[in-house]
């Protein structure tokens, strides 16, 4: 997935950084050779939140 992802963007792996909150996807970012920065999904879960208290 990262392969094809990279080659849409005309980008090499090591122009790139995956960012994920699983340990698949650390996996998948080191065997593809790309940087790999993991977030907590909470924080996802914390603005889908904020957002229907105070809509944009």
């Amino acid at each position: 997935m990262v392969h094809k992802a990279c080659l849409e963007l005309g980008l090499a792996p090591n122009q790139v950084t995956l960012i994920g909150d699983t340990n698949s996807d650390m996996q998948m970012g080191k065997s593809a050779g790309v940087a790999a920065t993991p977030i907590l999904a909470i924080y996802i879960d914390v603005c889908f939140i904020w957002l229907q208290f105070y809509p944009a």
